[in-house]
């Protein structure tokens, strides 16, 4: 029999639930597109040190009641708020979520997500960084934030980079969205399974059937891959030494590859110019860092966007007004080397301090 217990009322964006040996998160804030606010993210993370020490508990099943969304990344319109009423209040606010999702990349337990439909942002850093991603048919994955006037932060520069054929760089600077596919091809995720087979998977892990042979056995190897179709373009265009040859290289582009081009720039051209100068040496920095130090980098770089008007810029352009942003340069060439440097200079203010990684969530 299934012993089930709520520890927070149905009608909160999260319900959590113990059923059996299962502990599920399910996100529930479907009129805000299951946005993660700040205090969501830290209920979470209770619960999550709650379960790690409750020797009942298996493994944790993090879904979406909606199933066109499974998180349209952090709540933008909450620290767009935070940041008018104070700038302090904006930075410790990614400050708690890099160190959340440190916590969830430590975590000594299985930690499985179910996400069949969009997945942005924030909403990734809650799921990359477990131990099993499912992805259903309607799987969609895509790190946007230079087209808020911000960069991909919560790690994934360090994931990005280290992709083949430079799809990182594009996937970093355009913030296209890729599909289940891609993310097989991409690593992204190892196992691809309808949501038709989600409530089978559930009722066998309430009883602690063992994760990796379970899905293992239900994977079934998803199309092919458009990104590994045109990984070769890709890697010509994206490997280019700075963000300005990118843009010549594929404004020069003719022949079979040319509609893929100006699509492409035209997924440039609607970012942040300093958003794409600063994210692509970001990317060129986390080649060779661990995920720890990437969340460091980034807590350096948000400190400097938060000060930057093009980041308030882009929130209040794309997510409250609906209108284009007005970015304070035209074109990456006016945003000089220097300039980019100075985002990388620690500001002295506020220090990130991560545990060790074998504390897990017992700390």
């Amino acid at each position: 029999m299934t012993s089930e217990t709520n520890t927070i009322p149905h009608d909160h964006p999260l319900v959590f639930k113990e059923e059996s040996r299962l502990a599920r998160v399910i996100i529930a804030n479907a009129p805000r597109r299951n946005a993660i606010s700040r205090e969501m993210l830290n209920n979470l993370l209770n619960s999550y040190q709650d379960w790690v020490k409750n020797p009942d508990i298996y493994m944790v099943l993090v879904e979406s009641s909606d199933p066109n969304f499974f998180s349209a990344g952090a709540d933008m319109r909450e620290l767009y708020q935070a940041s008018q009423q104070s700038p302090d209040i904006a930075r410790d606010m990614f400050k708690e979520e890099y160190e959340n999702i440190w916590a969830i990349e430590c975590y000594t337990k299985p930690l499985v997500a179910f996400v069949n439909g969009v997945v942005i942002g924030g909403g990734i850093g809650i799921t990359q960084y477990g131990t099993h991603i499912v992805a259903g048919e309607n799987f969609a994955w895509s790190m946007p934030e230079v087209k808020i006037g911000l960069f991909p932060d919560i790690a994934i520069t360090h994931l990005l980079a280290k992709m083949p054929n430079s799809i990182g760089f594009y996937l970093g600077l355009t913030g296209r969205t890729i599909n289940r596919s891609d993310a097989f091809f991409l690593g992204l995720t190892e196992h691809c399974i309808d949501e038709n087979q989600f409530s089978g998977i559930r009722e066998k892990l309430r009883e602690a059937e063992p994760v990796d042979a379970l899905l293992d056995g239900l994977h079934q190897t998803p199309g092919s891959s458009e990104l590994e179709t045109r990984a070769p373009i890709i890697d010509e265009m994206f490997s280019k030494p700075s963000v300005e040859e990118i843009f010549d290289g594929l404004e020069q582009t003719t022949g079979p590859h040319e509609a893929w081009a100006k699509e492409t720039l035209d997924h440039l051209r609607e970012a942040s110019p300093l958003s794409l100068k600063v994210t692509f040496e970001a990317m060129k920095r986390a080649k060779t860092m661990q995920m720890d130090e990437a969340l460091a980098q980034d807590y350096t770089l948000v400190q400097h966007f938060l000060k930057n008007s093009d980041f308030m810029e882009g929130i209040k352009a794309k997510l409250i007004e609906k209108r284009p942003p007005k970015w304070g340069a035209a074109h990456p060439k006016e945003i000089s080397a220097a300039r980019v440097a100075e985002f990388f200079v620690d500001p002295g203010v506020s220090q990130l301090d991560l545990p060790p990684r074998a504390l897990g969530l017992d700390k």
